[in-house]
């Protein structure tokens, strides 16, 4: 059957038609625009003319005015007035788009913000921003102090970063072109290394960071590798090196590391992933004292003594001249450290609003960032920023660089942010807290830290009381944390928590994805509601049993297909040749009526084999994971067929898979030798 991942992660949001395209464009200056923006900004309801007004001028100031920058090299203009102008205009840019937040309704912000993403691309805004980052390391090569001056270039930089990780919180398809720019990907994390230095008073030693890098991590693309080295279509052994399961603790053990896989990943089209971990941090100045030997001392005029003798003189002199060389140092340091801990900072926030958007992982995941990232976790300014960036592209066996502490602060702001009016706290909102929840709770290694930490209160509160999207993100993390055996022990014995009781009621809403999640929560807590000493649960778990009304094609006989939806143009292929060979195939393409989980527990019923199709999205999926678990439960012939060249099964997939074979569909495994032999398994399934 085939999964899909929820609205929020895979599908962008739809482009806006301009109503507003006859507008002559007429350039507008930056106090014009920050004028404008100044008015909304101060404006706590912005009604629909206001907002059309403000629109408008967005427009001219973009297609009209900054639309004339686009072109140039910030690197070659020598104009100081030149390069603050591009400065300014760049940064009204950055803060377009949220200043609308909570000012008008949500439908009418996204569509303004969607329509300055439309206009930042036409005029090829992006393209200037991620130039000018990628050439910020030769120009720093030559202006090693650029950092100690103040510059204005830095703060064009520092705009451009901005730029680019604004918009891409905004659009899955502005994120996923930015996560194509490679220099710009290697200048954020050549940035965030070389910053490591900076942070040994906070993260320990170099030995402790080598030891996160080479014994902790692993880095085979999570979704596969075309032309990446692989021993064979089937295996008997390496999965079970991978992945052990504890049934006492519920939890996954240490196990021996996979084996790193290399080749090529399409970064920029076919280009190859270079070697990353071979780069020099570049150096960073030291010495404010050879700075301020090019500043003019100023002050030693005037002395009190017009008679006093000249060694007198010197030695005051040279007193004033240290005192002033050492107040303006520290003025210098501070400078320096603000531009510095800013750029690490948008480095980072680029980091984590691509991450966001699954498509992107493989390509974040072959920079190797985990090293990178992992001392933040310990960084009180930028901890959590880490922990959710990790979270987004870390598998199974990676989740043991996970920040205790940082999971802690994690739900102490998404608690707070419950408690707040406003819904924020230090800038994060309960929707964010709620994802970054969501995102740890679907690798089965988080959910023992997760539960120590008191997460399904907060969760509960999260679906219960909060708006549309932070009600999905509560329903989602429950349903990952419904598949661990303590949780479900939890929530079936314990009523004041209230979670079944939550579940209920998501189910009643409108919202189609809500009810689908939350649905699947109580589908997947079936057999523990049976046991529970509360009654109403019992009951509830009766209902659930009543309510599969969808029948299968036919009874016992056909093969089912489980995959996720990605990989739906191979599955098609794969059942054409299945009903040529003379095979009923269920494919909720075709078959898909009522429930979907309804659907797919009638159809693995009446299945004969079931075809799961691997990958890290399937993997990640809880319709998948609830059709692979049922098949397992129900003890049907289960054949696995990888999707993804380099892929390795991890968490409760490795452990289903375990020592069976699988067969690989890829460019070294081509389709006609696979599926032959996929028809060789099925055969003896059917002749058992």
């Amino acid at each position: 059957m085939g999964c899909s991942s929820s609205k929020s992660e895979t599908t962008p949001k739809p482009k806006i038609e301009d109503s507003g395209s006859t507008t002559s464009i007429i350039k507008i200056s930056n106090d014009e625009m920050e004028k404008a923006y100044t008015t909304v900004e101060d404006d706590d309801d912005v009604n629909p003319g206001e907002l059309e007004i403000f629109r408008k001028k967005s427009k001219q100031f973009l297609k009209g005015s900054v639309e004339s920058i686009v072109k140039k090299d910030i690197f070659i203009i020598k104009k100081e007035s030149q390069l603050q102008d591009i400065a300014k205009k760049l940064k009204i840019v950055g803060n377009l788009c949220d200043v609308l937040e909570n000012k008008t309704k949500q439908s009418r912000m996204e569509q303004y913000q969607m329509q300055v993403v439309d206009w930042l691309c036409e005029i090829k805004l992006d393209e200037l921003c991620c130039r000018t980052i990628s050439n910020f390391s030769k120009y720093r090569e030559k202006h090693p102090d650029v950092f100690e001056d103040g510059s204005v270039v830095i703060e064009i930089v520092n705009s451009c970063l901005t730029v680019l990780w604004s918009y891409c919180e905004i659009s899955q398809t502005f994120a996923v072109k930015i996560a194509r720019k490679k220099d710009v990907l290697e200048f954020v994390k050549n940035m965030l290394q070389e910053n490591h230095k900076n942070m040994n008073d906070k993260i320990g030693t170099e030995e402790t960071t080598n030891e996160v890098n080479e014994s902790t991590l692993s880095y085979q693309d999570p979704d596969g590798d075309e032309n990446a080295e692989d021993d064979g279509d089937e295996r008997s052994t390496d999965v079970e090196e991978t992945v052990e399961y504890n049934e006492e603790t519920d939890d996954y053990e240490d196990v021996e590391d996979y084996e790193q896989i290399e080749g090529d990943e399409d970064i920029e089209e076919d280009e190859q992933v270079e070697d990353n971990e071979d780069f020099e941090d570049d150096e960073h100045s030291e010495g404010d004292e050879d700075f301020e030997n090019d500043k003019q001392v100023e002050g030693n005029e005037d002395f009190e003594d017009d008679g006093q003798v000249e060694e007198d003189e010197n030695v005051e002199d040279e007193e004033q001249v240290e005192g002033d060389e050492e107040v303006e140092s520290d003025e210098n340091d501070d400078t320096e450290a603000s531009c510095y801990d800013k750029m690490i900072k948008n480095c980072q926030l680029l980091l984590y609003h691509i991450s966001l958007y699954e498509d992107n992982v493989a390509r974040l995941r072959n920079l190797k960032l985990l090293p990178v990232l992992s001392p933040y976790m310990s960084s009180e300014q930028s901890d959590l920023i880490a922990l959710v960036t990790v979270a987004n592209i870390v598998n199974e066996k990676e989740c043991k660089i996970i920040n205790k502490e940082c999971v802690k602060s994690l739900l102490q702001i998404l608690e707070n942010c419950l408690n707040s009016n406003t819904g924020k706290e230090g800038g994060w909102s309960a929707y964010q807290c709620g994802l970054a929840v969501r995102r740890l709770a679907r690798n089965d290694q988080n959910h023992k830290l997760l539960l120590e930490n008191n997460v399904l209160p907060l969760i509960v509160k999260l679906a219960s009381d909060g708006k549309s999207e932070e009600q999905l993100e509560g329903a989602t993390a429950l349903r990952y944390l419904a598949f661990n055996k303590k949780a479900k022990k939890k929530i079936v014995n314990d009523q004041t928590l209230g979670v079944v009781e939550t579940l209920k009621e998501l189910c009643k809403l409108d919202n189609d994805k809500i009810k689908e999640e939350s649905y699947g929560a109580l589908w997947t807590l079936r057999s523990d509601l049976e046991k529970s000493p509360v009654k109403e649960y019992r009951n509830i778990a009766k209902d659930l049993e009543k309510s599969k009304s969808c029948k299968a094609a036919s009874d016992g006989t056909h093969i089912m297909i489980s995959y996720q939806w990605d990989d739906q143009e191979l599955v098609k292929d794969v059942k054409k040749r299945l009903t040529k060979a003379g095979y009923k195939v269920w494919l909720d393409i075709e078959e898909m009526k009522g429930s979907t989980l309804d659907a797919m527990s009638s159809a693995v019923e009446r299945s004969k084999v079931v075809l799961v199709f691997m990958s890290r999205k399937y993997k990640d999926s809880r319709n998948c994971r609830s059709e692979a678990e049922y098949a397992h439960q129900t003890e049907k012939s289960i054949l696995f067929v990888k999707t993804k060249r380099g892929y390795k099964a991890d968490g409760w997939l490795g452990m289903l898979l375990a020592t069976k074979l699988y067969y690989e569909f890829s460019e070294k495994h081509p389709f006609k030798e696979t599926i032959n032999k996929l028809l060789d398994a099925i055969k003896t399934e059917y002749s058992k």
